[in-house]
């Protein structure tokens, strides 16, 4: 089932309200619970934070975030930048704190001679799909290969989320459409036949 939530805080900035619309992600991709924060964290002090369900954004989010981590990391560590350097750099691109306190979990859990799946495992926002690739590519020696290829599949995954999005909303979209014209007819003519019907 699909959840479809529009949410709107009010930020008040100098003399005037403004209206702003963004979504948190970090609380959608927190590993116990598939919620989604809407807050307002630009323009002022926000006017709180709400809490929705949601079936989409949380795999969607996580399948971004998954991509964007591993894509980033491969490319630097096919560059031969450091594994430690590369996973600073990455967390601080990360966008996401949720992702950014795993990705330097992992580095210190390296610096201390750990493996890279085990931290990310632990940390519960990537899949384990994801870790256990990532121990294999570890094992083999082929990590960054097997991050590219990580990437690849979860671009796709995106992609293919994205469209069926689309294609949900299209529908919506044209009964949308089709209500508002209808009433605009309606409230054009209605006036017109009352008028002849009283003639």
């Amino acid at each position: 089932m699909v959840v479809v939530v529009v949410l709107v805080d009010v930020v008040v900035a100098a003399a005037t309200p403004t209206v702003m619309l963004t979504v948190d992600p970090e609380s959608a991709l927190a590993p116990e619970a598939g919620l989604c924060a809407v807050t307002r964290p630009t323009l002022g002090s926000p006017a709180g934070t709400v809490l929705v369900t949601t079936s989409t954004s949380k795999p969607l989010l996580r399948k971004v975030a998954v991509a964007k981590f591993t894509r980033t990391m491969g490319t630097m560590l096919t560059s031969g930048v450091a594994i430690l350097e590369a996973l600073d750099i990455v967390a601080k691109t990360a966008g996401n704190r949720s992702v950014e306190k795993a990705i330097y979990n992992v580095r210190s859990g390296i610096s201390e001679g750990r493996t890279m799946a085990d931290p990310l495992t632990e940390s519960g926002v990537f899949p384990p799909m994801v870790c256990q690739m990532i121990s294999v590519g570890e094992s083999t020696g082929a990590l960054d290969a097997m991050l590219e290829k990580i990437a690849d599949f979860y671009d796709e995954e995106v992609d293919q989320a994205v469209e069926n999005m689309t294609a949900l909303i299209e529908p919506i979209m044209l009964v949308f459409l089709g209500v508002t014209i209808g009433g605009l007819v309606i409230a054009m003519y209605l006036p017109i036949f009352k008028m002849a019907g009283a003639i």
